[in-house]
């Protein structure tokens, strides 16, 4: 597995994420089954789990041996091995549920837990991001590279909101004083595509606490190589797992942000 992270494996996993976002299409805007994981908009699909069955049986036929640790299945081992895949079946499952097209299939390779492949793919806009390490960024075959350079005031934002309700106060708080300092703030509903939105530059800076490490791998690699600046909110460097990331076209904009949130007693 110490070359698990070339060409063919990159076009291996996006042929994975493709034939799993195609599943969903079927499904999608046609009376979705759902059931509540915990409160109201934390919500699992028939969708999610049977993509990530599909993912999940496909990695472990191609990939013997290396574990898979899911939104809503993980294997035993999961982030004690040095080498994982991390997936998320269905990031935006609320926006998949009320059938809008913002919903993705997210599959990273991990190791040390940090990302080595990255694929995001939105079936209903027929998005394919795509990124290793070291190798770049691509959307649709098309090299990503971030030349932007904006001002606060004309950049567009975008943040989500937080399952657990203990942060919610935070996410209100920041949303109001980050909104009157940027040309608008969106909220789209899916992480991971919003970080490839950052990489594309159709938005420029992107901020959110309590994802989880699926919500987070692959997006965070596709703007990493993409140029794009990663932080924490309160400007520290990146943790995968802390659940809290501050992405931008550049780390100007990332920095006067964070500056922002801390001034506001918001640094976490």
């Amino acid at each position: 597995m110490k070359n698990v992270y070339i060409k063919k494996e990159i076009k291996c996993l996006c042929e994975i994420a493709k034939k799993a976002g195609k599943a969903l299409l079927p499904i999608f805007r046609n009376n979705v089954q759902y059931s509540f994981k915990a409160g109201r908009a934390n919500v699992v699909t028939e969708a999610d789990i049977l993509v990530e069955d599909m993912i999940r049986s496909k990695l472990r036929r191609l990939f013997p041996g290396v574990p898979v640790v899911g939104e809503e299945l993980s294997d035993d081992a999961g982030t004690r091995d040095d080498i994982y895949f991390l997936i998320d079946p269905l990031d935006g499952t609320l926006n998949f549920l009320h059938g809008i097209p913002l919903f993705a299939v997210s599959i990273a390779l991990v190791e040390k837990s940090y990302p080595k492949i990255g694929v995001v793919y939105a079936p209903a806009l027929d998005e394919t991001f795509c990124a290793a390490d070291k190798c770049g960024s691509f959307l649709n075959n098309k090299l990503l590279r971030i030349r932007k350079s904006l001002p606060i005031e004309q950049a567009l934002a975008a943040t989500g909101w937080p399952y657990d309700p203990q942060l919610l106060e935070w996410a209100k708080r920041a949303l109001l004083i980050v909104q009157p300092k940027v040309q608008e703030v969106r909220i789209l509903g899916a992480a991971s595509l919003e970080m490839c939105y950052v990489a594309a530059e159709f938005l420029d800076i992107y901020w959110e606490i309590g994802l989880a490490p699926w919500d987070i791998a692959a997006g965070w690699l596709v703007l990493k190589e993409a140029g794009g600046c990663v932080l924490d909110v309160n400007g520290a460097d990146f943790n995968p797992i802390s659940g809290r990331i501050l992405a931008g076209v550049s780390e100007a904009l990332c920095r006067e942000i964070a500056s922002i949130f801390i001034d506001a007693g918001l640094g976490v």
